[in-house]
């Protein structure tokens, strides 16, 4: 019989120990920096209206679905 150690260290060795890795961080970077880079620009060379509050939003897209679900009841 392998002693408990033993066995932990064999499934250990199956682990990937950077589930997170390097290339990924930098993939991750460069996607959020183009991102940014993109609402900015449109953000400086475009009429962008404001976004509402929250709240706001929140009302807003309650009233949509209770209104689609009103009309969407079964008889």
């Amino acid at each position: 019989m392998i002693p408990a150690t033993v066995q932990m260290t064999e499934q250990m060795k199956s682990v990937k120990v950077d589930p997170f890795g390097f290339s990924d961080m930098i993939k991750f970077l460069v996607t959020f920096g183009a991102g940014v880079y993109t609402g900015i620009y449109i953000t400086q060379n475009f009429e962008v209206p404001p976004v509402d509050e929250p709240a706001k939003l929140w009302a807003k897209a309650s009233e949509k679905v209770k209104d689609f679900m009103d009309q969407n009841k079964k008889p």
